[in-house]
């Protein structure tokens, strides 16, 4: 169950199919990246290629990394005379520990709020005089800043975003701003009986692990964040050895030598690997329940561990998962919103990170029906795991897959971020080129099997907030009002 701040990394992976039956991403090509020569400026650069599909063709691109690390991919679209920078920092929630929870957060979104030379109005004026402004995602595993506008301005908007990359000033007036910008965003969440239904549920999955809570941390965390905190936080993340560029649009040879000459005096550092947080240990227990009187409707959360993005049967979970929860023809709508008209909304989903995964169901119904749904949800999954999904609803769900998939090549934007998660995931460029033939050898029996393989009832973990007279639904589940 994810909460994060990933506005645009959320709008691109809906329309892109990459980690789940919400949160999706493809990819490109391996061949790409096979035939490495150096130019004349000492940089590796990937030899241009065009990789054909039986039905898709998919844009050229070129990629290369630069003696300091920094790997840029180069997308041209000359269609319209706009660009865009966007780079990928491998660093998110998963490289803090529980002592500094949210830095990652902080320290990304202060980057728009000055540099050296420009204080937050001054910064912000010269983006509005560019027709830009500045795209900031922190999420678990990584973080996203990018830029986009005319190429009339390019060399301007490229000068601005450097600046801002290597010039921040992180002041402390600006993050005591912050802080009660998101401390007010807390407490709205917190207002929220869905909000606190999807916190709870992360507390209890992930226990003493970081993923417990937002990416921006808790109340404590947020008060207790300092500026030279933030400031070691960046330095020592935010390298280019550590990143990815994107570079799309209308791209001329002149703006690419620009972007080269930029960002190759980007000084590059050892960055350790964070493993620390990536194991915990899930609770014992079934069921939890939280209540507040008043409530008029139990909000119901379910989730069970899954697998990282790169397992091998990611397609074939996304095609179950697409069955049993993740569109509105799904078992668990069909069931428990349509025939039984227990919900207008319930829906799964799977959601897969560099470590790990988890399978999240998420609806909510009149008090007086709390037991009836979760009887229903594990009934639905119980026989889900039994008996699988017939041939109908394979053929179905793989005709939905194929025909959403053009989505991923629609703009240069969302194709070269594609390109960066997949290389961030250690997962081959052909996940892309591949995926139509992938589909389509996925057997039935495939499918079940991963099914088998990767659900259980056993591992499930159930929160239920609601009102106190539910108290007397319950009877011989186990229910631990600890929360």
């Amino acid at each position: 169950m994810r909460i994060n701040n990933n506005k645009k990394i959320i709008k691109i992976l809906k329309s892109s199919l990459v980690a789940g039956a919400i949160f999706f991403t493809s990819a490109c090509v391996n061949s790409n990246v096979s035939n490495q020569k150096k130019n004349s400026k000492g940089i590796s650069q990937a030899v241009l290629k065009q990789v054909n599909t039986p039905s898709i063709r998919l844009k050229p691109y070129k990629e290369m990394t630069l003696e300091n690390g920094l790997k840029i991919i180069f997308v041209e679209d000359f269609s319209l005379p706009t660009m865009e920078l966007s780079l990928l920092v491998k660093v998110g929630q998963r490289n803090e520990t529980k002592s500094n929870l949210g830095i990652n957060y902080f320290a990304a979104n202060l980057l728009e709020q000055g540099t050296s030379a420009l204080d937050a109005n001054q910064l912000a004026d010269e983006l509005a005089s560019l027709g830009t402004e500045l795209d900031i995602s922190t999420g678990i595993d990584f973080t996203t800043i990018s830029i986009d506008g005319l190429t009339l301005s390019a060399e301007k908007i490229i000068d601005l975003y450097t600046e801002i990359l290597f010039k921040p000033a992180f002041k402390e007036a600006e993050l005591q701003k912050k802080k009660n910008q998101v401390l007010a965003q807390l407490k709205k969440i917190q207002d929220s009986p869905s909000g606190v239904a999807n916190m709870k549920m992360n507390q209890i999955y992930f226990q003493d692990s970081v993923f417990a809570f937002p990416v921006f941390g808790n109340e404590k965390s947020i008060k207790s964040i300092k500026r030279s905190e933030l400031i070691k936080h960046f330095l020592k993340f935010y390298r280019p050895n550590n990143s990815t560029l994107a570079v799309t649009g209308a791209i001329s040879e002149e703006l690419e030598s620009k972007i080269v000459e930029v960002f190759k005096v980007w000084p590059s550092r050892q960055v350790e690997a964070s493993t620390e947080n990536i194991t915990f240990q899930p609770p014992l227990k079934k069921y939890f329940v939280s209540y507040k009187k008043g409530l008029v409707q139990s909000e119901i959360r379910m989730t069970q561990p899954l697998f990282p993005r790169n397992h091998p049967d990611f397609l074939k979970m996304r095609i179950a998962n697409e069955v049993l929860g993740g569109s509105f023809v799904s078992r668990l709508n069909s069931k428990i919103r349509d025939q039984l008209g227990l919900t207008y909304s319930i829906s799964s989903q799977v959601d897969h990170r560099k470590d790990l995964g988890t399978l999240d169901i998420s609806t909510f119904t009149k008090v007086d029906s709390t037991r009836k749904v979760i009887d229903q949800i594990e009934g639905e999954l119980s026989a889900f795991i039994t008996s699988g999904i017939s041939a109908k609803e394979m053929a179905s769900v793989k005709n939905l897959l194929m025909a959403q998939f053009p989505r991923v090549l629609e703009t240069v934007n969302a194709f070269a971020f594609n390109l960066m998660y997949l290389d961030f995931n250690e997962i081959s460029y052909s996940y892309l080129s591949d995926y139509y033939k992938n589909i389509e050898k996925i057997t039935l029996e495939e499918v079940n099997l991963a099914i088998k393989n990767n659900l259980s009832l056993d591992k499930v973990k159930f929160f239920i907030y609601t009102d106190p007279k539910a108290k007397t639904q319950f009877g011989d589940k186990e229910l631990v009002n600890q929360l």
